[in-house]
This record gives structure tokens, sequence and C-alpha cells, in this order.
């Protein structure tokens, strides 16, 4: 079994894991974003809705 020294000797696998890394930092964002926008919605449409009633 490799060690994690020699998974960052290998290129390849440094690569592998430097993309996963910014992926699950890109993630962790858009989640984030994500979220916020869909409460804000949320939010605009239950006060459009109790204004006309």
């Amino acid at each position: 079994m490799a060690s994690l020294a020699d998974v960052f000797k290998e290129k390849e696998r440094s690569n592998w894991l430097k993309a996963w890394l910014a992926i699950d930092i890109a993630k962790s964002g858009l989640e984030h974003l994500a979220d916020n926008e869909a409460q804000n919605f949320h939010q605009h449409i239950f006060s459009q809705v109790t204004t006309t009633l």
C-alpha cells in the first residue's frame, strides 16, 4: 500500500488530488450560494403571496 508521501511524489496522482481539492472547494462555495439564492427566492415568493391576500 502506498504511503501518503508516495502519493505526492507521483505527478498524475498529485494532479488528481489537486483537481479533487479544487472541485471540493468550488462545490462548497456554490452550495452556499445556491442555498442563499433559494432562501431569497422563497422569501420573495412568500412576501408576494402575503401582500396579495
